[in-house]
C-alpha cells in the first residue's frame, strides 16, 4: 500500500512482522472483556515492555502490574516514570 509516497507494510498479513496472538482467552488471573483481549495478547506476543492505556474502566485494576511481561500503565503515570529516569 502506498499513501504519499511512503510503502507501508500490509499489517493484515499473517506472515508480516507482527505476532499473532495466541488464543482469545485472557491469561490466568486477568479478566479483560472479549474485546480488549486482543489488545493485551499482541502486547504479550510482540514482548512489549509496557502497555499505555486510558481504559480505566477495563484496565485501571491492573495499572502498575507485570502481566506476561507487560507492564500497564495509564498515560500519566508512564509520563511520570520516564521523568524521573
Amino acid at each position: 500500500m502506498r499513501s504519499n509516497g511512503i510503502a507501508w507494510p500490509n499489517c493484515s498479513s499473517r506472515s508480516g512482522p507482527f505476532p499473532k496472538p495466541s488464543t482469545g482467552r485472557s491469561p490466568p488471573g486477568v479478566d479483560v472483556p472479549a474485546k480488549d483481549r486482543p489488545i493485551l495478547q499482541a502486547a504479550i506476543a510482540a514482548k512489549a515492555t509496557h502497555l499505555i492505556t486510558g481504559d480505566v474502566t477495563h484496565f485501571g485494576e491492573y495499572f502498575g502490574r507485570q502481566i506476561g511481561g507487560v507492564l500497564i500503565l495509564a498515560p500519566g503515570d508512564y509520563l511520570r516514570d520516564r521523568e524521573r529516569e
